[in-house]
């Protein structure tokens, strides 16, 4: 990729005074969302999410005991716990799965999935790493996204959140992808913050950002609390849908909180209700998963798609329920064919009870023999039926030639 950013402005709000302030900042978003209501379905549990990011430090105690941690991919050798070290990418991780502490974890962040594991996998570095220029300079970087997204579908991963981006495509990054979405994983990227850009202005349309403007990656735009596209949010085709990304909470890497505003933050919401999916119909492929989102947002547009929130916001109550039906649901096969199922995480046969012809063996597809007289009989028809139609062919050619000779 020609640059990854961490495509979002993370300011600090506060120290945290109490429980409740935390989890009553968060619960505005999570409500326009319906992760709320999503809770009496499922919350995760069974999901790991690979979180592609600046790495996600597994000792914040909304993240406790959540967190695998997979390897650094930038090559900067910084250690976890250094210096501005994970803090975009932990934040990310209590958007998608923070499960709070506390008695009865009613403390602190909250994710969308709070049951789900987390795979922080290094991918880029923060702004205010010290290591940036270093990561920045280096020919090899390029390939950490590709990597990471390999590395992820290889460890167990199911949902993939890339909440970067940048303005190169990369053959490899495409392929990696490619490799993701063909083994049932489902990608969820930022589709950029480049709303307020001069490009934008002057076009009217955003740049695509990469990974998330790659085809089969659920792309997504940010709104703000009144469902309006966030002035910062990127506006062109490859926004899906879109969640709130106007000042959500999320958990710093030193324990800590911010205010979060970007398209990085709303599609670590949706990559959550992905996880929700997931965790309900582990073997809905991607496609479905996607299709469960679009069918089901909020704030619809008032011509079905718009450039700036995709297909509308996400419902995460009603994108469970949809996703029930597709999973359900139960294609015809062809004659002779095999139609496959998805329905509560496990897939089903469904064969058509149609007699297939007979195979070069002499028996059927049951494996019933066929009687050797009929087969013979079979035969002898057939010679005879061809002997009698080179007959009439040949009294045809006979009188056309006559009639061709006649003044």
């Amino acid at each position: 990729m020609a640059a990854l950013l961490t495509g979002v402005v993370a300011a600090p709000a506060y120290a945290e005074p109490r429980a409740d302030p935390v989890r009553e900042r968060q619960m505005p978003a999570l409500r326009a969302i319906r992760a709320d209501d999503a809770w009496k379905i499922t919350k995760g549990r069974g999901v790991t999410v690979a979180v592609l990011d600046t790495g996600v430090v597994p000792t914040v105690k909304d993240l406790a005991g959540a967190v695998r941690t997979g390897p650094d991919f930038t090559g900067t050798g910084n250690d976890p716990g250094g210096p501005a070290w994970g803090e975009h990418g932990t934040l990310m991780a209590t958007l998608i799965a923070g499960r709070g502490h506390g008695p009865g974890f009613t403390a602190g962040a909250i994710g969308v999935a709070p049951q789900a594991t987390i795979l922080s996998l290094r991918v880029t570095v923060d702004d205010t790493d010290p290591g940036r220029e270093r990561f920045r300079a280096d020919p090899t970087r390029a390939t950490g996204v590709a990597q990471a997204i390999r590395y992820a579908v290889d460890h167990g991963a199911t949902v993939i959140n890339l909440s970067l981006g940048g303005f190169g495509s990369a053959r490899a990054d495409r392929q990696a992808l490619d490799y993701a979405l063909a083994r049932g994983v489902v990608v969820v990227g930022a589709a950029g913050n480049e709303g307020r850009s001069g490009f934008t202005r002057t076009y009217g349309f955003s740049r695509e950002s990469f990974p998330g403007g790659y085809a089969g990656v659920i792309g997504v735009g940010a709104v703000d609390e009144r469902f309006k596209p966030a002035t910062f949010s990127s506006r062109n085709a490859t926004v899906s849908v879109s969640a709130p990304g106007v000042r959500l909470v999320g958990a710093g890497a030193k324990d800590d909180y911010y205010w979060v505003n970007g398209t990085s933050g709303a599609a670590a919401l949706v990559t959550g209700v992905a996880a929700l999916i997931k965790a309900r119909h582990p073997l809905l492929p991607p496609a479905l998963v996607a299709r469960a989102l679009t069918d089901t947002t909020r704030e619809r547009p008032k011509d079905g798609y718009d450039v700036g929130v995709g297909f509308g916001v996400v419902d995460a109550e009603a994108a469970l329920r949809r996703s029930d039906e597709l999973a359900a649901y139960r294609p015809t096969a062809a004659p002779g064919e095999t139609g496959r199922r998805e329905g509560g995480g496990v897939a089903a046969e469904a064969t058509t009870a149609v007699p297939t012809a007979p195979v070069a063996n002499g028996e059927d597809a049951g494996g019933s023999a066929v009687p050797r007289w009929a087969l013979l009989l079979i035969g002898a028809m057939c010679v005879v039926t061809a002997a009698v139609a080179a007959r009439g062919l040949a009294l045809v050619a006979v009188a056309r030639r006559s009639a061709r000779r006649r003044p």
